[in-house]
């Protein structure tokens, strides 16, 4: 199983802390939206968990929310000199492999 250096789960985690205080969004539902872009349904937690709740149809997110959470994982990927692909990687270990 895969683990996040601590600087790794640093960047995940100020990721999760902007979106909560973006939307002032509790943890729990800030984690879940970033979840759902990154994974949009497509991971063996999402599976694991059953895979019949239909929150986590990506297809059914306006683009609205999409654009979102596009724009606030490029700024964080920016502000953290690291790249968009990596910090949803991590984020994906965060959530999906914990």
């Amino acid at each position: 199983m895969a683990e996040l250096t601590s600087e790794q789960n640093e960047h995940v985690q100020n990721m999760i802390h902007q979106l909560m205080e973006k939307k002032e969004l509790d943890r729990n539902e800030a984690i879940k939206r970033i979840h759902l872009f990154v994974c949009n349904g497509t991971c063996s937690w999402y599976k694991n968990s059953g895979g019949t709740d239909t929150e986590f149809d990506i297809a059914k997110q306006t683009a609205e929310y999409l654009k979102e959470m596009g724009e606030l994982i490029d700024q964080v990927a920016k502000e953290r000199n690291v790249t968009r692909k990596d910090l949803m990687k991590w984020f994906h270990v965060f959530k999906c492999h914990s």
